[in-house]
């Protein structure tokens, strides 16, 4: 029976919930005063969970005097906790969407890069978000350079697919190729970077460990691509 409680509490339930649905499950139907001699329950508050677990359609009610409760088989259990994970999973999209939309009201993104910015990145997940960024803001041309560099674009080849067939000039420094689609390809190890339209990421070793620098800046970025056809 310990085990079986444990179970329903890793799919959310607690103690008191557990041992209402065995004891239902197990010798049901019972009387809320039955139920709480069953599964060891103080007698006021059996009755807030046999309510809250009704509520779920987990708990059924049989009306009489005195009423009696009975449990919904495991599988169709199963479903009703898949379900409401469901709901919640769609609720926190739908909030982000929300999110998203006020933000993009307030037009922070325009208000914030005007200048030229420079910044240090720390994380692989910030920077390969940045890098995300950089393939879906560039309308022109992606240079992807250094052979390390080339194997972890694989992570983004969707994103370059699509920058591809937008038209976007995607140009590879590497004596590897990359498993993206490339317009150009300069078959030399160079550093590790990968630039857009107007910023760039640039990593601070060839392992392209942890930390990266964010370049936005016309000028900065022209530089660099001068750099690299030396």
């Amino acid at each position: 029976m310990k085990s079986m409680e444990n179970s329903l509490r890793d799919l959310g339930f607690n103690q008191y919930e557990s041992r209402v649905y065995l004891s239902l499950l197990h010798e049901g139907p019972l009387t809320a005063s039955a139920v709480s001699a069953k599964a060891k329950i103080p007698r006021p508050r059996v009755y807030d969970v046999l309510d809250s677990l009704s509520s779920r359609g987990i708990v059924i009610t049989h009306p009489g005097r005195p009423g009696k409760f009975h449990a919904v088989d495991t599988d169709t259990l199963i479903e009703l906790l898949k379900k409401e994970e469901e709901e919640k999973f769609q609720k926190r999209i739908n909030s982000y969407e929300k999110v998203r939309k006020v933000l993009e009201g307030t037009k922070l993104s325009k208000k914030n890069t005007n200048g030229e910015t420079v910044w240090v990145l720390k994380g692989e997940k910030t920077i390969h978000g940045k890098i995300r960024e950089i393939i879906q803001n560039s309308e022109q041309e992606i240079i992807i350079s250094g052979n390390n560099l080339s194997k972890k674009m694989s992570l983004h080849k969707n994103l370059l697919n699509t920058a591809s067939e937008k038209g976007v000039k995607i140009k590879l420094i590497s004596e590897k190729p990359g498993d993206f689609p490339v317009t150009e390809h300069v078959k030399r190890d160079s550093v590790h970077m990968i630039i857009g339209d107007s910023e760039a990421v640039l990593f601070l070793n060839k392992k392209e460990g942890n930390h990266a620098i964010w370049v936005k800046s016309n000028h900065l970025t022209e530089d660099l691509k001068k750099m690299l056809k030396k």
